[in-house]
């Protein structure tokens, strides 16, 4: 009796083709791209690292201009 209950269970839990799985492309949430922003005067390569959208001299600064 317990020999044919496993039978039948492992007969039922066979396993189809594995179909590729699609997976979703992380986009990040506008709290978390603020949040990834870097301070004023913290280095930086280009504006959009920065809190304030300038890059200057590779230092996030206040304004575009600084001299």
């Amino acid at each position: 009796m317990a020999s044919t209950l496993f039978v039948n269970q492992a007969d039922c839990a066979a396993i189809g083709p594995v179909e590729t799985v699609l997976q979703r492309a992380r986009r990040m949430t506008p709290l978390w791209r603020w949040i990834t922003y870097r301070p004023l005067g913290s280095s930086c390569r280009s504006n959009e690292e920065c809190s304030s959208k300038y890059c200057r001299k590779k230092r996030c600064a206040l304004a575009a201009h600084e001299d």
